[in-house]
This record gives C-alpha cells, structure tokens and sequence, in this order.
C-alpha cells in the first residue's frame, strides 16, 4: 500500500519540477546536503521494491535535469554589456599569430538566428539518385576444394604434407 504513496509522490515531484522556485534549486538540489538527501532517498525506496525505486529515481533525475536546464538558461542570458570582465575580454579575443607567410585567416562569419536545416541547399548537389546501366558488382566466386574431398592431393601438390602413399 505504501508503494502506491510513493510512486503517486514521486510522480508529482517529476510533474512539478518544470514549476519550482529557483530557491528549491539554488539552496537544495545543487547542494552537497540536498545530494546527500536525495541520494539516500533513492537508495531507501529500493527496499520497497523496483517500481517505487525506479519513480523516485526519475522524479530525483527530473530535479537534477531542471536544475541543470535553469543553469543553461542563465548562462545563455548572460548580458555581455552589464559585465565589464567579460567585454572586455570578448574585445580583445585577437586572432591567431600566422604560422606561414601566405596563411590566410577568412573572417568568421557568424551564423543566421534562422532555424538550420540538414537539407541540400541551393549550392549543393541534388539528393536525387541516378540508377546505373548495368550492375557494377564485377565480383567472381574464387575457385575452392571441398578440403573432406580433395585435401589429400592439395596438402601434397603444395608441399604441405609429406607424400602418404
């Protein structure tokens, strides 16, 4: 019965994850005390058996996945003008010494906001698959013994076994 309280607990932990201040996160989950916790908290549901351990594992996962998706987010938000440290040293990124006399360094073009799709474009070739004439499998069976038939006379033709007549 208590198996049906933890999996139903558990489940709700995982469905309310995305909704949970970043206080949870910050103070509890990223913690070495709120690891400690949890991870005792998934090794004690084993003891209930493999469907209530299974759930708390993934509601556990469900935390640590938000967590780090948050901590994504923040980085990806990060305002480069607010934070002199960092423009500054985003200023004076200097492009690499030439190794030869005649190397060439084209600009880096930075990539469209558009979505990338994995299609031929315009400059590339068509995906279209031309059929050949004829087939270009031009391989031959190599000739064999059967070795139960025919060993005797190979084995002494090739000096491989002393003549056993």
């Amino acid at each position: 019965m208590h198996d049906y309280y933890i999996i139903f607990t558990a489940l709700l932990v995982f469905a309310v994850a995305p909704f949970l201040p970043d206080v949870v996160y910050d103070y509890f989950v990223d913690t070495y005390v709120g690891i400690f916790i949890l991870l005792c908290i998934s090794l004690y549901t084993i003891t209930y058996g493999y469907l209530p351990a299974v759930t708390v594992f993934t509601a556990i996962a469900g935390l640590y996945s938000e967590s780090h998706s948050r901590k994504a987010k923040k980085v990806k938000t990060v305002d480069v003008s607010n934070n002199s440290i960092l423009s500054q040293a985003i200023n004076n990124i200097q492009n690499a010494p030439k190794l030869v006399s005649f190397e060439e360094h084209p600009a880096m073009e930075i990539p469209d906001e558009d979505v990338v799709t994995f299609t031929p474009k315009s400059s590339d070739d068509s995906d279209i698959v031309k059929k050949t004439d004829s087939s270009i499998n031009e391989k031959e069976a190599l000739p064999t013994i059967s070795l139960s038939k025919d060993a005797e006379a190979l084995y002494e033709e090739n000096n491989l076994a002393e003549n056993l007549k």
